[in-house]
């Protein structure tokens, strides 16, 4: 590592009695290296003091934030640091700030800590991200069972609704693959707001820099939040050219509470209290696999022949596979997608023949693509808006299964 010998000399000082040689340190970066690269805590046995601190949480507190961290910048390796300062507080504990080069991120600033035992007692990846998060946001739902939202559908595929923020109409994007509503901060100039650091899971995202936006209001057909914290990030990107300005997107977070039937033919989102019993006609059922990271429903399909786990996302305009199995997809071509990053990327595109359960959707076009930055959500792909017009479809969060009309 760089200015290693200043480091050892600044060291010797301030751990009186404790020697602190260049190899303890230098495999101490390696270790914070290591960790983050690959994404272990693990890595840090035997390294980290009992108050070890990251984003200001500790104890109990530090392992949930570590891996936090770890699933927002998820992608990213540390492909080098250069040390920018070094200080010496009272008790002797010193504290390096880095520029740190990611991958995916870019140049950010780090800070890490040792105490004058030796041992790291503080892991700020990026020393400017805020401690505190955006919570749930507190909904409050109609006493109606069901719930119906017309939609638009934008030239791109995407579901827009309506509702009302701060007691406007505007149009908002609908996204069941989207875990975090958020506003788009284009037209939140004269809002007072923090900058700070999330986990973002998209077709093609990690991590983002966003804003966080308190006391705001909304109402999507008597769905209420009051007061709420919401973050907000610039979605121009994301606006159609067809529509109206698109204020925010609406995740699982509020309407979580709801199973959601998708009626592309008569555009139209229907929620369902899962209290109602509500015969919505003859269909084919299909258990969820899982709620990937605890929202994103995952089946078991038949791709070509092979069976993989694909999520369900409408706020996918692509069916995606992993790239592990482009050999299953004919005609590849290349093809430009944007997510909701707002990064552009040329992608490859084919198609291939989907079956869900007993229901053959036919021929489908799939983007092939490394897909790494969704390991967490251990899908080999998504289901998104080519597949999900053809079929009325209904996401039974309650019983945990697809239902196919």
């Amino acid at each position: 590592m760089k200015n290693i010998l200043t480091l050892i000399a600044l060291l010797s000082v301030a751990f009186s009695g404790i020697s602190a040689s260049s190899d303890t340190y230098d495999r101490q970066l390696e270790v914070i290296k290591e960790a983050f690269n690959s994404k272990d805590c693990g890595k840090y046995a035997g390294w980290l003091s009992e108050d070890c601190a990251a984003l200001g949480k500790s104890g109990r507190l530090f392992m949930p934030t570590m891996k936090a961290l770890f699933a927002a910048l998820d992608g990213n390796t540390i492909e080098d640091m250069r040390l920018l300062s070094t200080d010496v507080a009272e008790d002797s504990t010193m504290t390096f700030t880095y520029d740190i080069s990611y991958s995916r991120l870019g140049p950010k600033q780090g800070c890490f800590s040792i105490n004058r035992e030796g041992l790291i007692s503080r892991l700020d990846y990026i020393a400017a991200a805020k401690a505190r998060s955006v919570g749930r946001v507190d909904t409050r739902l109609p006493p109606e069972p069901v719930v119906n939202i017309p939609f638009i559908l934008s030239d791109n595929g995407l579901i827009v609704i309506k509702g009302r923020l701060n007691g406007e109409e505007r149009s908002l994007i609908f996204d069941s693959g989207a875990k975090t509503s958020m506003l788009n901060s284009r037209y939140l100039s004269d809002k007072t707001v923090d900058n700070g650091q999330a986990a973002i899971n998209g077709v093609n995202s990690g991590s983002m820099e966003l804003s966080v936006v308190s006391g705001t209001d909304l109402d999507i057909a008597g769905i209420k939040v009051v007061g709420g914290e919401m973050p907000a990030k610039d979605l121009r990107h994301l606006e159609p050219v067809d529509t109206p300005p698109v204020y925010g997107l609406i995740g699982v977070d509020i309407f979580g509470g709801y199973d959601i039937l998708f009626d592309y033919d008569n555009l139209m989102l229907t929620l369902i209290n899962p209290s109602a019993r509500v015969n919505a006609g003859a269909a084919v059922t299909v258990p969820f696999e899982n709620l990937a990271s605890g929202y994103l429903p995952t089946v078991k399909v038949n791709v070509a022949g092979e069976e993989l786990i694909l999520g369900i996302d409408c706020g996918a305009t692509v069916n995606l596979l992993s790239d592990r199995y482009a050999t299953l997809i004919g005609d590849i071509e290349e093809a430009d997608l944007v997510g909701i990053s707002g990064d552009a990327t040329i992608e490859r595109q084919g198609r291939a023949n989907l079956s869900v359960g007993t229901v053959d959707f036919g021929s489908q076009p799939f983007i092939v693509k490394d897909i790494s930055h969704l390991q967490n959500l251990d899908v080999d792909g998504l289901i998104g808006f080519p597949a999900l017009k053809t079929r009325r479809i209904m996401l039974r969060y309650s019983a945990k299964e697809l239902v196919i009309f």
